[in-house]
């Protein structure tokens, strides 16, 4: 929806910004993997694989760069693009509002306009620069984890793919139960309140 409010010049920043994105969800993945082969060649007993031992760690401080150079275009980015869109955005709210009939102002405060809009534009700005963001992250790091997970071993990926199911049930069971314990304790406060204010 708030692609429609980019120029041609935003959209290709944006996706620059979505190749830094992927390329740092990708390097985590990647990082764990060196930091176990590390782990490995430190642990073995082999002479020769000793004298190679520093290699990982240049190899994962080389990622570890190359992660947050790619980072820092990951947050640039989105930061420009979310306050170009948001900004284009409040402009047009503003002139949509202007537009309206007195009859529109009647109904609605025009006081809180300001306000209102402000507010809602904000959380498009956070939306864009932070959700995006954590989401394509992710995807990454799922699609690149699963890639090399099923490289290394594809049958211990398989048995672990297969507790994921059981594992989401429980995590749905445990949401489930935790939000029928707020709205619990809510209304018990509710209730006790109001028992307080007959009180008084």
């Amino acid at each position: 929806m708030v692609m429609r409010y980019a120029s041609a010049g935003e959209m290709i920043l944006f996706s620059i910004t979505v190749v830094a994105i992927l390329v740092y969800g990708s390097a985590q993945p990647m990082f764990s993997v060196l930091f176990g082969a590390s782990s490995d060649t430190v642990n073995s007993a082999g002479h020769q694989e000793k004298q190679t031992t520093w290699k990982r760690p240049v190899q994962m401080i080389g990622i570890g760069f190359v992660a947050g150079f790619f980072k820092w275009v990951q947050t640039a980015g989105l930061e420009i693009f979310a306050f170009t869109i948001s900004h284009k955005i409040k402009m047009q709210y503003f002139k949509a509002v202007m537009g309206k009939d007195s009859t529109w102002f009647d109904a609605n405060n025009p006081n809180e306009i300001a306000t209102k809009i402000v507010k809602e534009c904000n959380m498009i700005y956070r939306g864009i620069g932070e959700k995006i963001g954590g989401l394509y992250a992710i995807f990454a790091q799922i699609i690149v984890g699963l890639a090399i997970a099923f490289y290394i071993s594809w049958e211990l990926t398989l048995i672990i793919m297969g507790g994921i199911p059981v594992i989401m049930v429980a995590s749905i069971i445990g949401v489930k139960a935790t939000t029928i314990g707020v709205k619990e304790e809510m209304i018990a406060y509710q209730q006790c309140a109001g028992l307080a204010e007959q009180s008084l």
